[in-house]
């Protein structure tokens, strides 16, 4: 399990929550954060609980640097120190990843496409102008998955809004007269 330094309020929570809960169906949790340790980012009471757990090894300063495997199967996990920079390997078959619930769109604020108040995407009726659901507010830019305000956070709904948004992008481009130009193999 790795989870980021990143986040605010209870999104912060998220990472330490699930390695607790993991803690109680499985033998044995690393639980690998990029910052110098979990009190900066979560609260007291969830690092005591952490603590608390026999099963649970936090390593602070840490990132993972591959994950092996054959036939699609994760074998290994390895990761390094950031700090003496010593990379270790483990044989671990699942990987909880939580990178953080704080968007990186503060540039899109300078490209005058609207953001909520805890810089996600506004898109639809939540931005105005927007024709279609999956729209900003800038006409013909969309966002889709955890980046847009609303969203549920889940892999499978951004996919899911992956494949709306290229309809809505024919749409919008007929709408407008514009086109896209063929790929290779002439597909657009």
């Amino acid at each position: 399990m790795r989870r980021s330094g990143s986040g605010a309020g209870r999104r912060r929570q998220l990472g330490g929550q699930a390695a607790v809960y993991l803690a109680s169906r499985v033998k044995k949790v690393w639980l690998l954060a990029r910052g110098g340790s979990l009190a900066a980012s979560m609260s007291h009471y969830l690092v005591e609980r952490i603590k608390a757990q026999p099963n649970i090894e936090v390593l602070a300063e840490t990132e993972i640097t591959a994950l092996d495997g054959h036939g699609g199967s994760l074998e290994t996990v390895r990761w390094r120190d950031r700090a003496s920079g010593e990379e270790t390997t483990h044989p671990i078959r699942h990987l909880f990843l939580f990178i953080g619930a704080d968007p990186n769109t503060a540039w899109l604020a300078r490209c005058d496409v609207a953001l909520d108040a805890k810089g996600f995407v506004r898109t639809g009726g939540d931005c105005g102008a927007a024709d279609h659901a999956l729209e900003t507010s800038r006409a013909g830019v969309f966002a889709i998955g955890d980046v847009r305000s609303g969203s549920v956070k889940r892999v499978a709904a951004a996919v899911g809004e992956g494949a709306q948004v290229v309809a809505a992008l024919h749409a919008y481009l007929a709408r407008t007269g514009d086109h896209v130009a063929p790929a290779a193999g002439g597909r657009t």
